[in-house]
């Protein structure tokens, strides 16, 4: 049988491609390859999941109206729920800009964009003890964590027992159980263990505890010392934007002339009201004085509001309040808007 040279060349192709499937073949059941798949696999996984190690623990949903829950992370997918400003979330993953939550149950995704996780990856258990009184005019929420959901409240003036601290929150016992509370709106020791364990101090406890009268110079001094501060900016203030009040009655709990602190402004003239303070005709203005602005609608009739704004005199003729803008007390002209009432201390 005679072979022809065409005949040939085909053979030996079809030999060579066998050979090749047969290399491969091999190549791809030994270790070494099984490996090489593996190391593939895991990059795949890191670039597209990320590092749920360096992930916070949880953070509150700010800086929105109303936050959307999604089922996947991207605006492409479903939503299942909302969530509103000041809420906590437990985070137990990242994917991109997107964190994955706990949700119902089960678990759930929320933008990143919207959750302030500040100081939460960091945080770590500190040893604190002692007991503390809630200085709120309303109520102050009580969380499962730090960043946790809330378990309940507490009034102001109520009494808790403080045995640990994470970051800036208390860990209280709580219902027979522990929980968290913020430690800005907590003062240790209270006015009894205050007076008991330093008597040094009791004329200056006796004074917060009372509200009594303080120094014009004083009160300045105590606002003074906050301009410029990022002090007011948590959740229960919009994370400064509502923040007026809370630094006014903070500078004048300082100075000695209020116990507690508000979150609203007619909550700060009611309470100065009551310890003795005069409104009074202006100007001329003196150090010290608590004035009010009209500067927005609040109650939604399309015109501006009495008493929506509150700020302390200070010595050079300027008034110091909380800017929205800044998101921190600062200096301003106290004409900068229309002026409600003057308030003195009598």
């Amino acid at each position: 049988m005679v072979v022809s040279m065409n005949e040939k060349r085909v053979f030996k192709i079809k030999w060579q491609s066998y050979l090749i499937i047969i290399m491969l073949l091999l190549w791809a059941i030994s270790p070494s390859a099984a490996s090489d798949i593996q190391n593939v696999g895991g990059s795949i996984s890191k670039d597209n999941i990320g590092d749920n190690a360096n992930v916070p623990k949880g953070g509150l949903v700010y800086n929105c109206g109303g936050l959307n829950v999604r089922t996947g992370p991207g605006t492409d997918n479903s939503i299942i729920g909302g969530l509103v400003p000041g809420a906590g979330v437990q985070i137990i993953g990242k994917e991109g800009k997107w964190f994955k939550i706990k949700y119902n149950g089960s678990t759930a995704f929320v933008s990143g964009d919207y959750i302030n996780t500040s100081g939460s990856s960091s945080d770590k258990e500190e040893s604190a003890s002692g007991s503390g009184t809630v200085q709120v005019s309303t109520y102050l929420n009580v969380r499962s964590g730090p960043w946790g959901n809330i378990v309940g409240k507490l009034y102001g003036g109520a009494n808790v027992q403080i045995v640990g601290k994470s970051g800036d929150w208390y860990k209280i016992k709580y219902n027979g159980s522990t929980a968290y509370v913020h430690s800005n709106y907590i003062t240790k020791g209270g006015s009894s263990s205050s007076a008991s364990n330093n008597n040094n101090s009791s004329s200056n406890n006796n004074s917060n505890s009372s509200g009594g009268s303080a120094s014009a110079s004083k009160i300045v001094s105590c606002a003074e010392k906050y301009i410029g501060s990022t002090r007011f900016r948590g959740p229960e203030v919009n994370y400064g934007n509502l923040a007026c009040a809370q630094f006014v009655s903070t500078a004048l709990k300082d100075a000695g002339a209020v116990s507690r602190v508000q979150l609203g402004v007619l909550g700060v003239l009611s309470d100065l009201r009551s310890r003795g303070w005069k409104e009074v005709s202006a100007p001329p203005f003196k150090p010290g004085d608590v004035v009010t602005w009209k500067t927005y609608d609040r109650s939604g009739d399309g015109v501006k509001d009495n008493d929506t704004h509150i700020g302390i005199m200070g010595n050079d003729g300027q008034a110091i309040s909380n800017s929205s803008s800044q998101k921190m007390p600062r200096r301003h002209s106290v004409y900068y808007c229309p002026i409600c009432r003057v308030l003195r201390q009598a």
